[in-house]
């Protein structure tokens, strides 16, 4: 009979030729020699597989799975995790690596109990790029959990706002029990996912699970910030037109494995719900930060096609009056293409689909804001005049009593210059240039 091992690790691989050794090598790494290894290489074409067949020849530990064609992140996991037999199951990404005590410390917490999932923590190292402030705040967001969840508890911290911060949904900081993740990914779909596909994975698995221990103070994963898909390019028009239709896509499979639950529906409604406001919300972070200006007017037209007008001008309502407020803050005139601007000109395109705006949320807010602007750029405006009109005046007083015109030698002559008479004029002068330029 084959012993079950401890711990199997999946390593999910396509085109990470520069960074498969390392990840392979601290798998190989590990302290406590009870696991076993499922490569799956989805269909590279870079070397990668080349690469991982030499890195672990004769190794019996490990087991490469070839795809004849790439299938994406989702089913390459789903294959590795139906072909392993570990006690427990460790996802690795092949362009990043963990720690060489990762099988120890999963035998020592698994002594006394039998968790369905343990989340632990990361190290963040950017990549050419990515900032070192970036990996400080991915450091934060996923070292931050403590304690137990149980049963709901699992789906209410990471995908609700009972808590703040609420826990991480990444699928790569857990390891799991096996026999549980085998079962939740059997019922995951089998169809292609794409972009955050690992939402819709730790939905499920957080769903079918009863215990998850969180010991963020050991740090499991080496993560590579601006590798593979995590970093901080700009898309084109037509990429995120792409990913926002695979979110899309992601969400409906959401709700399908929902509405597939039969206890507590309104517990799925309202979190299914709260996850379509995250996906959104996600969405349009990166049509604001990923997308060139020139590229955001056709990228929103492809999220009306795809989510419908109503949830388009809502989630606009974010960035769309988070601009409006710092522009009032600031005591300058925006310029003519400013991103309020441009946005409320993409909102004004929607609205009309919607009703007029009547039965959209935060609308009468941007309304009102939109107001306040005019105003307030219209008062800085007229101070702008006031302040012109001021020096041209205090230009032309220069040039009528300048050295050698008639006004100044009449001047001269009837108040002398140091006389009474002429520094109360002056004083009288400097009052009234000071309270028109305050008016």
């Amino acid at each position: 009979m084959v012993a079950v091992p401890l711990l199997s690790f999946v390593v999910i691989a396509y085109n990470v030729q520069p960074y498969i050794i390392q990840c392979l090598q601290s798998v190989k790494a590990q302290t406590l020699d009870d696991f076993e290894v499922i490569v799956v290489d989805d269909a590279s074409t870079d070397g990668t597989l080349e690469c991982i067949t030499r890195e672990v020849a004769d190794d019996q530990r490990f087991h490469i799975i070839a795809k004849s064609q790439n299938e994406g992140a989702h089913l390459a996991r789903r294959t590795g995790a139906l072909a392993t037999k570990g006690q427990y199951v460790y996802f690795v990404d092949g362009d990043d690596s963990i720690s060489a005590l990762l099988c120890e410390q999963v035998s020592m917490l698994t002594r006394a109990s039998s968790p369905d999932i343990i989340r632990f923590g990361l190290d963040a190292f950017p990549e050419i790029g990515a900032d070192d402030g970036t990996a400080t705040a991915v450091e934060a967001v996923f070292n931050n959990a403590q304690g137990m969840r149980t049963s709901r508890e699992i789906i209410e911290t990471a995908f609700s706002d009972i808590i703040s911060p609420r826990d991480v949904w990444s699928v790569t900081v857990c390891a799991y029990r096996g026999d549980s993740i085998r079962e939740s990914f059997s019922k995951m779909t089998s169809k292609r996912l794409g972009y955050m596909e690992d939402t819709y994975e730790f939905f499920v698995i957080a769903n079918e699970s009863q215990t998850l221990q969180n010991y963020a103070d050991f740090h499991a994963l080496k993560y590579r910030i601006g590798a593979g898909r995590s970093g901080r390019r700009l898309y084109s028009a037509e990429e995120f037109s792409k990913r926002q239709r695979e979110v899309h896509e992601m969400y409906l499979l959401l709700c399908e494995y929902c509405n597939s639950q039969r206890d507590d529906t309104d517990f799925y409604s309202r979190t299914s719900l709260w996850m379509k406001r995250q996906y959104l919300l996600m969405l349009v972070t990166d049509w604001v930060t990923r997308l060139p200006a020139a590229d955001q007017d056709k990228g929103y037209t492809a999220i009306v096609e795809t989510w419908g007008a109503a949830d388009a001008a809502i989630m606009l309502f974010d960035p769309l009056i988070a601009r409006g407020e710092s522009l009032l803050s600031k005591n300058s005139i925006p310029p003519g293409n400013d991103e309020f601007y441009r946005w409320g000109q993409i909102l004004a395109k929607i609205v009309p689909m919607v009703d007029d705006g009547r039965n959209l949320p935060r609308y009468d807010q941007y309304r009102q804001l939109e107001q306040a602007l005019e105003h307030h750029v219209a008062e800085i405006q007229l101070k702008e005049q006031q302040a012109l009109q001021a020096e041209q005046e205090r230009i032309e007083a220069q040039a009528r009593f300048k050295k050698g015109t008639l006004m100044r030698r009449v001047i001269d002559k009837v108040m002398p210059a140091g006389s009474l008479n002429r520094d109360l004029v002056s004083v009288i002068r400097s009052h009234a240039q000071r309270a028109k330029r305050e008016r």
